[in-house]
């Protein structure tokens, strides 16, 4: 018994559920009570951003922001500077990743997380 991840537990039969019309059933991972995970929640990865090269305040405050400079990808978002320095309360001044593109990471990242059927034991230490 090794670690896998959902996805690849998700193509073994389980031994523990009755079987179906077709004489057995796939694992259902986490869907399941047997289902344990061999490794930690990995972090949730912090959303990508970009500040510009430049500190003129009207280019910071304009919806289209300054000129892009390399290394920032066409879709990232310009969020331009909102809120009043004098209360300390300003944001914004910089792009960031997509909320799409953000998700996508997030997923990617607990998509590789790997678990193992508790039914029968533990997995074997990997060398």
């Amino acid at each position: 018994m090794a670690l896998i991840t959902e996805a690849e537990a998700g193509k073994k039969i389980c031994p523990m559920r009755h079987p179906g019309e077709d004489g057995f059933v796939l694992c259902c991972a986490s869907g399941c009570m047997a289902w344990r995970w061999g490794e930690e929640t990995p972090d949730k990865p912090h959303r990508e951003t970009w500040w510009p090269e430049t500190e003129d305040e009207a280019v910071l405050r304009g919806v289209v922001g300054p000129d892009r400079p390399d290394g920032v990808p066409a879709s990232a978002v310009w969020m331009p500077v909102t809120g009043s320095d004098e209360a300390d309360d300003h944001d914004g001044g910089y792009w960031h990743e997509t909320a799409g593109e953000y998700d996508a990471r997030v997923i990617a990242v607990r998509e590789g997380r790997r678990g193992f059927c508790g039914a029968f034991g533990t997995p074997a230490e990997e060398s």
